[in-house]
């Protein structure tokens, strides 16, 4: 159990509860609704400076990429999974680490520092190919017919 995603999730809540509590300035949005109305949504993360990821059912969030498709700087933890493409810690996304012991500290340091925070938007940019519709499908056709190939042989 100590390894499900949705109890990191938990323990990541729980710990960006008590950075809130702690730093009322930051202004931190937290919210148990399972969803917002989408222009209120999109509204928020668009004026967020930094968009902490959490765990859902999944390591990997549909959010995440959401926020990677909107430019967004991402803050994570280290991603335990490969992707068919490069997202390299702290160049596309600002890395807490394995767990979450060090959140407090990792928001104070790039929480003012916009230069830092600009890069990582910069940086996403350039994978801007990757998260598309056109790409996914590239890739999941050349799986199938490498797959279909193995087979043949």
């Amino acid at each position: 159990i100590r390894y499900w995603a949705s109890r990191e999730r938990v323990q990541g809540y729980k710990a960006l509860k008590r950075v809130k509590e702690k730093h009322p300035e930051w202004n931190i949005l937290i919210s148990d609704k399972p969803s917002f109305p989408k222009l209120d949504y999109l509204d928020l993360v668009m004026r967020s400076k930094i968009c902490l990821e959490l765990p859902g059912i999944g390591w990997m969030t549909t959010r995440f990429f959401e926020n990677l498709i909107l430019g967004k700087c991402i803050m994570s933890r280290r991603l335990p999974h490969r992707l068919p493409y490069e997202l390299k810690e702290n160049v596309h996304y600002l890395s807490i680490g394995n767990d979450y012991a060090n959140l407090e500290e990792c928001m104070e340091k790039y929480i003012n520092d916009y230069s830092q925070v600009q890069e990582i938007e910069n940086n996403v940019k350039d994978i801007q190919g990757y998260l598309t519709h056109e790409y996914a499908f590239e890739k999941m056709t050349e799986l199938i017919n490498t797959m279909v190939l193995s087979a043949e042989l």
